[in-house]
């Protein structure tokens, strides 16, 4: 993501301000939020999925979590440990796809 091309999405988490990078805004949708399954409610900062009305499917995403998340991987890195990515999302017209810390 082009920093100069990007626009911050300020999110307000338990009086914490938190800034979210993206590359578009879509604009506002009424969804239908639907759990992401056992296999991924572990996922950190993601509180599930929608299906949009092109019929892709969009992540639902937990900002508290993400920030919790954001903790964490800084403490973890200044104590030398090393922190899988919790989301990998790639491409902005392909699928997301996602992977358990």
């Amino acid at each position: 993501v082009d920093p100069c091309q990007s626009m911050v999405v300020i999110a307000v988490c338990d009086g914490q301000h938190v800034g979210l990078v993206v590359e578009n805004l879509l604009g506002q949708q009424q969804v239908v939020i639907k759990s992401l399954g056992e296999r991924f409610e572990q996922l950190k900062g993601v509180a599930g999925a929608a299906i949009l009305g092109d019929g892709r499917v969009g992540l639902i995403l937990d900002p508290p979590g993400l920030a919790a998340f954001h903790d964490t991987y800084q403490r973890t890195r200044q104590a030398g440990g090393h922190v899988r990515p919790a989301l990998s999302v790639e491409g902005t017209n392909e699928s997301s796809a996602a992977t358990a810390a």
